[in-house]
């Protein structure tokens, strides 16, 4: 029995000639990233192999083994682990995807193991994890929704007052009253 496995994968029928699909663990070498900046690592995942014609495949247990590992390579947190901080904090999907601002869409494929976080998202998620975290987000997403932030509108309120954080630090954007947008010139 494989160590990433508390349970062994069902045995079936082969879905090209009907013949006996037999389970065994290999140890597998998985290659994650494009050509030229591709990482490998080596994973033990529950090979079903036909008896009769060779045919291999690996059952939704296995595929949900081979994202795990790769979440572990990659040092991010599992779709398990995701839905975990979700739920240990009483929020459904929605509830968690408005609190934080991340995708409701991108969430599920997450939980589902149909896409991995970035790095950016995946230290989010984790500063979310603890209790702290959560409850200083709520504090603030109020104010968010009241027009602080907002990216739907546009207020004439200066800049000072809409995100007072940014000032008082002896930093240049003290002196910056705004920015303008110009064409970019055509070169030859």
């Amino acid at each position: 029995m494989s160590p990433l496995s508390d349970r062994a994968p069902f045995d079936g029928l082969c879905p090209d000639c009907d013949g006996k699909l037999m389970c065994a663990w290999h140890e597998i070498t998985l290659t994650y990233g494009d050509e030229e900046k591709h990482q490998k690592f080596v994973v033990d995942l529950p090979i079903h192999t036909c008896s009769d014609c060779g045919f291999e495949t690996l059952s939704e247990y296995g595929v949900r083994l081979k994202h795990e590992a790769l979440c572990r390579h990659l040092g991010v947190l599992t779709p398990a682990e995701i839905r975990n901080i979700r739920e240990l904090r009483g929020l459904n999907r929605p509830e968690f995807a408005e609190l934080t601002g991340i995708g409701e869409a991108s969430l599920g494929r997450w939980e589902r193991a149909e896409g991995v976080q970035s790095l950016a998202y995946d230290r989010y998620l984790r500063l979310l994890s603890v209790q702290d975290g959560i409850h200083q987000l709520k504090s603030v997403v109020p104010k968010l929704k009241d027009g602080l932030g907002s990216q739907d509108e546009t207020s004439d309120e200066p800049v000072q007052d809409r995100f007072p954080g940014l000032f008082g630090l002896g930093t240049s954007i003290d002196t910056q009253n705004g920015f303008k947008l110009v064409p970019a010139t055509k070169t030859t």
